[in-house]
């Protein structure tokens, strides 16, 4: 359980920092990392803003199917994720506002999530209530980071990132036009690549130099902390630590183990710029193939993941407007005995 609060708040931690987008300048004479760099520091003057995110995995068993990956296929084909987000970080809480639907095996589900300072509801497929978390522990720590706080890690980490991709992984090109809004827009774009060596190296060594900044490792572990309080299980700030050293102890093999499984034929990374140096678009393309070491016979299974974000109606007037929560319409989180669970 520690663990695994640890691990959720590093790779959330590292994920955040991709979504940034930000503020103004002249992206003219800058390199295309010097451009990515700016846009994402930008993204700090952002206060309140709309965004979407379409999302589509494809599969592809192979002329000899895994008989243990079939089923899972079934159920994974024609998958996508269409999501509507509204912020609001005008204050130094941080306040949201999440639609969407799922889509998978000709079925659409339905989801939503709201966030604020204290709490968040999440009401989703299946379920007849909304079920809350409290991020306000019972001794009033904060369960989620504010908005300096969050800036702080998010640039750290950032800077981190990007000094793991090398010159040859970046490029940039003016005048591409993408759809916001539905409405057609002219950016310059700033993509990176990477192959299957350098995404596997850059994962390792960007996780590694994460843990081990000393003051990282101090706003980890105790988000860590918050976390486990806010399921009810008790965990110190140096258990924490102990559980991150631990897991770095043994990352490079087991990561290398883990990596055995899958190829990475491609992976590609589009940020689009607009005039003022932020970040309004996004487009992500993963190209992989998994194996089972369990079927060696079987073929490569490849999965082929495409997001495309876009961000508008910066630091506008925007509604963020919670549910009323009921004892009748709502279940906390921690108690799922309502749903037989």
């Amino acid at each position: 359980m520690k663990k695994r609060l640890f691990l959720l708040t590093l790779v959330i931690a590292m994920v955040v920092v991709f979504t940034g987008c930000g503020g103004a300048g002249d992206s003219t004479e800058l390199s295309a990392k010097e451009l990515l760099k700016k846009g994402i520091d930008n993204a700090y003057n952002i206060n309140t803003a709309e965004g979407d995110l379409k999302m589509a995995l494809a599969i592809d068993l192979g002329e000899t199917p895994d008989p243990q990956m079939e089923m899972l296929a079934s159920m994974l084909q024609d998958v996508s994720l269409d999501l509507h987000s509204v912020y609001d970080m005008s204050t130094d809480a941080i306040k949201a506002a999440i639609s969407g639907n799922l889509n998978a095996s000709g079925m659409s589900y339905a989801f939503e999530m709201y966030m604020d300072e204290e709490k968040m509801a999440m009401k989703i497929p299946m379920m007849p209530k909304y079920l809350v978390q409290n991020l306000i522990t019972e001794d009033g720590e904060k369960v989620v980071m504010d908005k300096t706080q969050a800036h702080e890690l998010n640039k750290k980490v950032m800077d981190i990132m990007l000094e793991q991709i090398s010159d040859d992984q970046i490029s940039k090109q003016k005048d591409v036009e993408v759809t916001i809004n539905g409405e057609a827009v002219k950016v310059t774009t700033v993509k990176v690549t990477f192959d299957d060596a350098q995404a596997k190296d850059f994962v390792k060594k960007a996780v590694k130099a994460v843990a081990n900044d000393e003051s990282l490792r101090d706003m980890i572990a105790t988000q860590a902390v918050n976390q486990a309080k806010s399921f009810g299980d008790d965990m110190t700030k140096e258990e924490a630590l102990a559980d991150m050293d631990a897991s770095l102890e043994t990352m490079d093999a087991d990561w290398d183990e883990a990596a055995k499984a899958f190829t990475i034929n491609s992976l590609e990374m589009v940020s689009g710029l607009d005039a003022n140096d932020q970040i309004i678009s996004g487009n992500v393309v993963l190209d992989m193939n998994v194996s089972n070491p369990e079927t060696p016979d079987a073929s490569p299974v490849n999965v082929k993941i495409t997001a495309d974000t876009s961000m508008y109606n910066v630091n506008g007037t925007v509604d963020i407007a919670f549910p009323e929560l009921t004892p009748e319409n709502s279940q906390d989180m921690n108690d799922m005995s309502g749903f037989g669970m």
